[in-house]
């Protein structure tokens, strides 16, 4: 099953959701993946610490060179990462508004080499509707999308 959480809202509590849902569902034995899709790459300093945005392979060039690995283990049994990290704002913006379903193959292609691998993906997207929310909408299965604090700009990132 792969899940997105998005909002176009920054502070909302998307990376907290899915590092503390992948760590949830590692406990209870499923093999959990997550694809830091946001630039500022707080999953990857979450389960990785400041160093996991220094070395990689990164997301950016698992997406770009489709014949290496940038799947990491996070620590926790049965919890992996693709780390991400400013770079891959060149990504997003070579693709550019996706204007096709057929566009999201450059995030989906990619992660079908992986999918069998693993019970849960999780994508942590950024919080725009840029590119990569757009392809991470698209090639999950079911998305979640935290409100944060209940107050009428948390609200406000439900437009996506």
């Amino acid at each position: 099953m792969i899940l997105a959480v998005a909002t176009q809202k920054g502070g909302s509590a998307k990376t907290t959701t899915v590092v503390n849902l992948g760590a949830a569902l590692a406990e209870r034995g499923k093999r959990v993946l997550i694809v830091d899709l946001d630039p500022q790459a707080h999953a990857t300093y979450w389960l990785l610490g400041p160093e996991g945005r220094r070395w990689g392979p990164f997301l950016h060039e698992w997406l770009r060179l489709k014949d290496i690995s940038a799947i990491r283990d996070s620590g926790w049994p049965g919890l992996k990462i693709i780390p991400s990290n400013h770079d891959l704002a060149d990504v997003r913006d070579e693709w550019g508004p996706l204007k096709r379903r057929e566009d999201a193959e450059q995030l989906s292609k990619p992660l079908e080499r992986v999918t069998a691998d693993f019970d849960w993906i999780l994508l942590d997207c950024p919080a725009s509707f840029d590119a990569l929310t757009q392809a991470a909408l698209i090639v999950a299965d079911g998305v979640i999308i935290p409100i944060g604090p209940p107050e009428p700009l948390a609200a406000d990132g439900l437009s996506i």
